[in-house]
């Protein structure tokens, strides 16, 4: 059936987001002891959350069936393509996190030798992360 299909890849999508954004966190943990200042890191921290929720909530009640009401076909072109933008997607955050190297961080802060990235998508795109 496709429709589980879509619902493998989204949950696929969801699950490999998470892990490369917890990867880098423990990289971060390990690399980054001399931190110089961070800046609203609960208040930030809160607000993850709250958007991760907001992505997870809708996601599991359509993953089980829970939002039947709302729901509409679409056409099977249209999903393939919204699969395929969802790999560049992943490729896209993926890549941020990677060339962001030390000057990555789960939260906003400031410390030495911080530097600003402009190369690879950074050249391209002032916040990839975000796109």
């Amino acid at each position: 059936h496709m429709l589980t299909l879509y619902k493998i890849a989204t949950l696929f999508f969801t699950i490999t987001s998470q892990l490369i954004r917890t990867r880098f966190q423990q990289r971060y943990r390990v690399s980054h002891a001399n931190k110089a200042e961070v800046h609203k890191a609960g208040r930030e921290k809160v607000l993850y959350f709250f958007v991760l929720l907001s992505f997870l909530v809708p996601e599991v009640l359509w993953l089980f069936d829970l939002l039947n009401a709302g729901s509409f076909e679409l056409p099977h072109l249209w999903r393939m393509l919204g699969i395929g933008i969802g790999f560049g997607a992943l490729l896209l955050f993926f890549l941020t996190h990677k060339q962001l190297g030390d000057n990555w961080s789960g939260t906003l802060e400031l410390r030495e030798n911080h530097e600003l990235v402009t190369t690879g998508v950074y050249s391209l795109v002032r916040h990839p992360m975000y796109s």
